[in-house]
């Protein structure tokens, strides 16, 4: 069986520079956090004061177009 090697290094994917590793997470200084999903895949990492936006509601709409 074939075993994927895990990356020594990731990339930022928004401007290309190496990802530092800080406490378990990669960072770039210039874009935030970011964590590896998988060997090859880096996802942004959600920030910690963000808010889940709210849902607007079909009667909370402006628009008729839902009627």
């Amino acid at each position: 069986m074939f075993q994927r090697e895990k990356a020594e290094t990731y990339t930022c994917p928004t401007c290309g520079c190496e990802l530092k590793v800080e406490n378990g997470e990669l960072r770039c200084d210039e874009h935030g956090i970011f964590f590896a999903y998988g060997p090859q895949l880096v996802v942004r990492a959600p920030e910690k004061t963000e808010q889940t936006p709210r849902v607007v509601l079909p009667w909370e709409n402006t628009s008729a177009a839902w009627i």
